[in-house]
């Protein structure tokens, strides 16, 4: 017990520590701190936070700790185990480790060693015991992000099929879109294993991965024939029609603001935001929308009529979906003409 008290202490004094100095690297004050606490949900007075950081407060709960480390838009492991600005982190008595492996620790990747000794401190592994169903999350992340990314380079590749300037640059492209695909079922598969895995040991099994499917129909080349050049007119990719809105003002999407787009509208960055207010990322965000749209409520979700005017001269789009639109509304024609 008397061993315990001074390092109960010590921890909230290098929390403490830690929230002073991310509170004024933020620039904000103590009040400014409170008013972000109780604008999350839980009130803790100026006076408590001041008390905290000059130590007269020997103590911080477990909900302050959470709370204040939201507000200062940090993740809470980093005010106790503060990786990068200490060498090391006392997080159990006398236990004094390197701050990233106390991280490890707390995080559930890796036992708790004793520095200078050879045993450990807890004995539980990521693989087996109670870590292991963080481990199992954590191998459906990385398979989703895995299936994610080689969807996304597959359809990159399929865009430069479409315009390959001969026939052996198109089989290359197409080739390897067959590779990248191939890869996204690979860890497709692993996810279902490790779900398998989740499921067998009587866990919570993480969440399947959900992602539209990418093909590479065959079909026959663009170019051989009426019917076949119609299509391919209206193509967003290859086997794949440009949608359109059967009327302009069913666009309703956000002005201002950030917008996050869904997986699959776009891949390649997942919780990318789109900041309507900055001219070269609104225009993004409308290129990757038309081209990606799977159904109309994609569009009508996130375009809006009169900013899809005003960029449309700008916007770099498909052949197809610049004709299918153009020939759908006489208007995006127009000013694309003025322009």
């Amino acid at each position: 017990m008397s061993t315990q008290k001074p390092w109960a202490a010590r921890i909230t004094r290098a929390i403490a520590g830690e929230i002073r100095q991310r509170r004024k690297a933020r620039g904000m004050s103590a009040e400014d701190l409170a008013a972000a606490c109780a604008d999350l949900g839980l009130p803790i007075p100026r006076s408590t936070l001041a008390d905290l950081e000059n130590g007269r407060r020997a103590s911080i709960s477990v909900a302050e700790w959470l709370v204040i480390a939201a507000a200062l838009d940090v993740p809470p492991v980093m005010l106790l185990c503060p990786v990068g600005t200490a060498g090391t982190a006392e997080v159990l008595p006398g236990a004094e480790a390197p701050a990233y492996r106390a991280a490890q620790w707390v995080a559930g990747e890796a036992p708790l060693r004793h520095p200078g000794r050879a045993d450990v401190l807890t004995d539980w592994l990521p693989t087996a015991g109670p870590g292991a169903p963080l481990l199992a999350y954590r191998l459906n992340d990385t398979a989703a992000r895995d299936q994610l990314t080689a969807a996304g380079r597959a359809r990159q590749y399929q865009d430069l099929a479409a315009g390959a300037a001969t026939e052996g640059e198109r089989a290359a492209y197409q080739a390897a879109a067959q590779a990248q695909l191939a890869a996204a079922d690979q860890a497709q598969a692993e996810g279902e294993r490790v779900r398998g895995w989740a499921a067998g040991e009587g866990w919570l099994a993480p969440p399947p991965i959900r992602m539209r499917a990418v093909t590479t129909a065959p079909g026959p080349r663009p170019g051989t024939g009426r019917a076949a050049r119609g299509q391919a007119r209206y193509q967003a990719r290859p086997g794949r029609s440009a949608l359109v809105v059967p009327d302009l003002a069913d666009l309703r999407g956000p002005v201002a603001g950030t917008v996050k787009l869904p997986l699959w509208l776009f891949w390649s960055q997942p919780d990318h935001a789109f900041d309507l207010a900055d001219p070269e990322m609104r225009q993004w965000m409308y290129e990757t929308v038309l081209r990606e749209a799977g159904s109309l409520a994609d569009l009508t979700t996130y375009l809006d009529r009169d900013t899809l005017i005003a960029l449309w001269p700008r916007l770099y789009l498909p052949r197809g979906v610049r004709q299918a639109w153009e020939d759908r509304h006489p208007a995006l024609r127009s000013a694309a003409a003025v322009a």
